[in-house]
């Protein structure tokens, strides 16, 4: 379960991290 529970922390993290870059290439891009 612990395992689990890590492994979804990750997949949160690893999609909030994408979506953040997102958000700022197209900021960037915007600018």
């Amino acid at each position: 379960m612990a395992n689990l529970s890590l492994a979804l922390l990750l997949i949160i993290v690893l999609l909030l991290a994408a979506h953040f870059l997102e958000i700022k290439k197209t900021h960037r891009r915007h600018d």
